[in-house]
C-alpha cells in the first residue's frame, strides 16, 4: 500500500497573500476613481450654483476642486475645496464688512471680458460719486454723475449693505456623498475584477 500526501496549505496562503495584494490595488484605484467623479461633479455643480469669473476653478488651478488619490498604503482619496472664499457658502453665514458696508454692484457697473469688474468701476476708484440714502428703505446707494451740465445723469452703481447673508448654495459634502453613492459600487467591482483577472497565482 502506498499514499500520496497532497498539502496545499503553503501555496493557498501565498495565493491569499496575493488576493489581499490585488484587493488593496484594486481598492486604492477605484477609490481615486471615485474621487475623480467627485470632482467633476463638484466642479459642475460650482458652475452652475455660482457665477464663477476667471479661471481659478479649472481642474489642477491653485483654487479649484483638488484630487489627493488613494495608494496601497493609504486606502483614502481626498477631495478638497481649495477655495476659502467658498468655505462660508457650505453651511451659510452672515458676512460682516472689513469696513462699514459691502458695495452690492448694480447692473450699470462695467466689467471685463471675464465679468471681473474693471478697476476703474471699482467703489474706491469712481470719479464724482456720492452716496444717497432711499427715504422708503434707508438703503444707502453710491451714484456717479457722467456727463457735464444740462445733460448730466447719475448711474446708481453700488447699493451699500451692512452685512451680507451668504446662503448654504455649494452642498460640497452633499454632492460627494451622493456621487460616491452612484458610482462607487461599479468602480469597486470593475477593478477588482480587472485585478483579479490580470493576477499571478504562480
Amino acid at each position: 500500500m502506498f499514499s500520496v500526501k497532497i498539502d496545499g496549505l503553503q501555496e493557498t496562503r501565498k495565493m491569499l497573500q496575493n488576493l489581499q495584494k490585488q484587493v488593496t490595488y484594486a481598492s486604492a484605484v477605484a477609490l481615486t476613481r471615485t474621487a475623480k467623479e467627485v470632482q467633476k461633479d463638484e466642479i459642475g455643480h460650482i458652475r452652475s450654483a455660482f457665477t464663477v469669473r476667471g479661471s481659478w476653478l479649472r481642474e489642477g488651478g491653485k483654487f479649484g476642486v483638488g484630487v489627493i488619490p488613494a495608494s496601497k498604503d493609504n486606502l483614502a482619496a481626498v477631495v478638497e475645496n481649495r477655495a476659502p472664499w467658498l468655505e462660508d457658502h457650505e453651511e451659510g453665514k452672515t458676512r460682516q464688512p472689513h469696513g462699514k458696508h459691502f458695495a452690492i454692484p448694480q447692473a450699470a457697473v462695467r466689467r471685463t471680458k471675464t465679468d471681473l469688474i474693471q478697476r476703474s468701476q471699482r467703489p474706491r476708484a469712481l470719479k464724482r460719486s456720492f452716496v444717497l440714502t432711499s427715504k422708503a428703505k434707508g438703503i444707502p446707494m453710491l451714484f456717479t454723475r457722467v456727463g457735464r451740465g444740462k445733460g448730466s445723469y447719475l448711474k446708481f452703481m453700488y447699493k451699500l449693505v451692512p452685512s451680507a447673508k451668504i446662503a448654504p448654495d455649494l452642498r460640497f459634502v452633499q454632492t460627494a456623498r451622493d456621487t460616491v453613492a452612484r458610482v462607487w459600487k461599479a468602480i469597486f467591482e470593475g477593478e477588482l475584477v480587472k485585478a483579479i483577472r490580470t493576477a499571478r497565482w504562480g
